[in-house]
C-alpha cells in the first residue's frame, strides 16, 4: 500500500519536478472560469441582496430567511474568491527515488503520497487524454484510474498490486523515462507504446 506519512525518505532524489496550475495556458482558461463563476455566482446573490433587503421583496418563489441570505451571499462570495485563489497557489511535486515514487501536492496538502517499488507492478510514461479518461485535470478518479494532474496530456502511469492505477502529469516524460529505464524500471504497456 502506499505510505503517505514516509514522503519525507532520506533515499536519494533521482527525478523531482514541480509544476504549477500558474504555468502556460492553464492559468489562462482557470481565470476564464474563475472570473466568470464568480462574476455570475456573486452578482445573483447581491442581486438577492438588494432584492430581499432593500427592496423588501422576497428573493425567489421560495425565499431564505433575511440572515440566511445574508450567510449565503458571503459565503458563496468567500468561496468564489478563496477557490480559484488556491488552485493559483498550488502546486504538484512529483519525486523519483531509489525506494519509490512520491507524490505531493501543496496548500491543503489533499496528497502526500509514496508508492514504493514493492507494489509497483509496471512504470511508464504514457499519453493520456485527460478529459476522455479523468474528466479534466486536478486530482481525479476516472475509468483509468486516479490521476494527478496539473496540465497536458503526458503523465507517470503506475499500476499497482491489487490492479489499482495511478497516473501522475509530467512536463517532464523524457526525464521520467531515463529514470526508470536506467532503474531498470521502465515497463512500458503495449497498448500505449
Amino acid at each position: 500500500m502506499n505510505c503517505p506519512n514516509d514522503t519525507h525518505s532520506d533515499t536519494k532524489v533521482l527525478f523531482s519536478e514541480t509544476q504549477r496550475f500558474e504555468e502556460g495556458w492553464s492559468l489562462g482558461i482557470l481565470l476564464i472560469l474563475a472570473l466568470g463563476t464568480c462574476i455570475s455566482v456573486d452578482i445573483l446573490f447581491i442581486y438577492g441582496i438588494i432584492q430581499q433587503l432593500v427592496k423588501g421583496q422576497p428573493f425567489g418563489n421560495r425565499p431564505m430567511s433575511d440572515a440566511g441570505l445574508v450567510v449565503v451571499s458571503v459565503l458563496m462570495l468567500i468561496i468564489t474568491v478563496f477557490v480559484p485563489l488556491c488552485m493559483m497557489f498550488s502546486k504538484l511535486t512529483t519525486q523519483i527515488k531509489e525506494d519509490g515514487v512520491y507524490v505531493r501536492g501543496s496548500i491543503f496538502n489533499l496528497v502526500n503520497e509514496k508508492y514504493g517499488w514493492s507494489l509497483i507492478t509496471k512504470s511508464y510514461v504514457r499519453k493520456y487524454n485527460p478529459i476522455g479518461e479523468y474528466g479534466g485535470w486536478g486530482i481525479r478518479r476516472g475509468k483509468s484510474g486516479e490521476a494527478y494532474t496539473v496540465s497536458g496530456n503526458m503523465g507517470l502511469q503506475l499500476e499497482l498490486t491489487g490492479g489499482k492505477k495511478v497516473l501522475i502529469g509530467t512536463r517532464k516524460a523524457e526525464e521520467i523515462n531515463e529514470v526508470l529505464t536506467g532503474l531498470g524500471r521502465n515497463q512500458p504497456d503495449a497498448m500505449h507504446d
